[in-house]
């Protein structure tokens, strides 16, 4: 027992790996025909993740990092 993650941890971390896999293999079911997505707002400089470039954010008006983006 090396895993020192909480299970709430552990229940974390699985619920994201499965939605990356379905997002990475492009699979992903459709509802009343649209397939779900995203709204990001970024300029070119948070897309290449440049020093002091505005914050990127989500169609919910959360910020996110210039990694997160470009993933």
């Amino acid at each position: 027992q090396d895993d020192i993650r909480t299970p709430k941890q552990r229940r974390v971390d699985a619920f994201t790996e499965i939605v990356y896999k379905s997002l990475d293999e492009g699979k992903l079911p459709q509802h009343n025909g649209v397939r779900p997505h995203i709204t990001i707002t970024t300029t070119l400089e948070g897309l290449k993740g440049e020093l002091g470039a505005a914050a990127s954010e989500l169609e919910t008006g959360m910020p996110i990092s210039s990694k997160t983006v470009q993933r």
